[in-house]
């Protein structure tokens, strides 16, 4: 896909060490400024459109994307205190703030139990064509 999406162009060049440290795996929510997003946009775009031509899958995006930063050398921080999605993720996304001897939120559906850190923002869960927010 790397060949297909960027030959010719500077993200072929982009070591895997590179790519996973800067560029790769990250799914949304993306925060850029918007400069960065106009260098991006259009290799956004004609990726995605590059990729579906010979892949269906819903990773294509994700790629895309991630091949469009390289490809401007817009690098990237991934936060890992940003929203969590569920808690099998717990290495790589911000779940401390649930501490194992915390009041189970369910007890008592009267009393509002808040976390004393909790996450900055929150994620979608996907589930067919339909996402909701957690």
């Amino acid at each position: 896909m790397k060949e297909i999406i960027c030959g010719g162009m500077p993200c072929m060049n982009v070591s895997n060490a590179d790519a996973f440290e800067y560029y790769e795996p990250s799914g949304t929510p993306y925060i850029m400024t918007r400069p960065d997003w106009l260098r991006v946009v259009e290799d956004y775009a004609n990726f995605t459109v590059q990729g579906r031509k010979y892949q269906q899958e819903w990773m294509v995006e994700m790629c895309a994307y991630g091949a469009a930063v390289a490809n401007q050398n817009v690098k990237r921080t991934l936060l890992q205190h940003l929203g969590p999605t569920a808690s099998r993720h717990q290495n790589t996304e911000y779940w401390d703030f649930v501490h194992e001897n915390s009041t189970n939120p369910c007890e008592n559906p009267e009393t509002l139990m808040l976390p004393d850190d909790p996450p900055v923002g929150v994620c979608c869960r996907y589930s067919g064509k339909k996402h909701r927010y957690l």
